[in-house]
């Protein structure tokens, strides 16, 4: 169970005492829209809003105006995590602080094995950055983020610094959007014995938005998603607009063990945005939802 096995720490029993292997910043790979999470995690090209400082900076220019945005995730295991990020617009220019903190609770710590455990412990996460963008000529933007990066499970912590670059094109053809970025580039410190290595990973994708139809209009989106020493992952993504303030959406993610189907919707009204996302996991893992609350500025 990969995806399981990448949150959980595991704890060894070396020289009569709790070692704890290094964490790895696994929390960066976590996701944060409620949009993205129900169109299967697709944001390369879709992304627009506050949440685009995860899924690729460049796209924080689509919007004319500025927002902000708080998304509460809640995983398997009672794994819960929460984003913040405000957008501010300046010509050409956006610029995004951002917030993103997770905590595992529960985690058993053993010295030999047992049937109960010593202790229990909450695993502790955080990523504090900034994220700037440039709308350029021919439909381009370009972007990037700077983030501190933290991770704390029992009493051993690990920090350093992570580098995000992206860029977008508006295609010709009116509605298709491709983007790239490279993200968690840089390093950490020693977690006891050992530096952890932060999950780089490369994201393209492409969107395209139809205008009304019968149904509304539409949006498709599709993501390439390789992650440093993992098999590459494809997500794609779905969402139908039949009235001005509803979007119906669902996903399909290939390429993780554990997560097949997503779905959710999203409510629009007066420069206010509420998006929900439902994200089951196979192998008795349990469920996901994801809230997010946005706001134009």
């Amino acid at each position: 169970m990969r995806f399981l096995k990448m949150w959980l720490p595991v704890l060894l029993v070396a020289f009569g005492g709790p070692v704890i292997a290094a964490p790895g910043f696994t929390f960066l790979q976590i996701g944060v829209g409620a949009r993205e999470g129900a169109m299967g995690g697709a944001g390369a090209a879709l992304s627009r809003n506050p949440a685009a400082a995860y899924y690729n900076p460049a796209n924080l220019v689509r919007s004319k105006r500025g927002g902000a945005l708080v998304v509460l995730n809640r995983h398997f295991a009672d794994i819960a995590s929460q984003y913040m990020a405000i957008t501010m617009r300046t010509g050409p220019w956006a610029i995004t602080p951002h917030y993103l903190g997770t905590t595992v609770p529960d985690i058993e710590l053993r010295d030999r094995p047992s049937q109960e455990p010593i202790d229990l412990f909450t695993g502790r996460d955080a990523a504090l950055g900034i994220s700037v963008a440039r709308r350029l000529p021919l439909g381009l933007s370009v972007g990037g983020s700077v983030n501190y990066i933290w991770e704390k499970i029992y009493v051993e912590a690990s920090d350093g610094w992570g580098f995000d670059f992206g860029a977008a094109w508006a295609a010709p053809l009116v509605g298709l959007r491709l983007g790239a970025a490279v993200q968690n580039l840089g390093e950490a410190s020693k977690f006891v014995t050992e530096a952890p290595d932060l999950p780089t990973l490369l994201r393209a994708g492409a969107s395209f938005s139809m205008g009304a139809g019968p149904l509304g209009s539409m949006a498709v989106a599709a993501d390439w998603v390789a992650v440093k020493d993992q098999s590459p992952e494809q997500r794609f993504g779905v969402e139908l607009a039949p009235l001005a303030i509803l979007r119906l959406r669902g996903g399909l993610v290939y390429g993780v063990e554990a997560m097949r189907a997503t779905a959710g919707f999203g409510l629009a009204f007066m420069g206010l945005q509420f998006d929900y996302a439902y994200i089951p996991f196979r192998e008795d893992l349990g469920e996901g939802h994801r809230f997010a609350f946005g706001v134009e500025l």
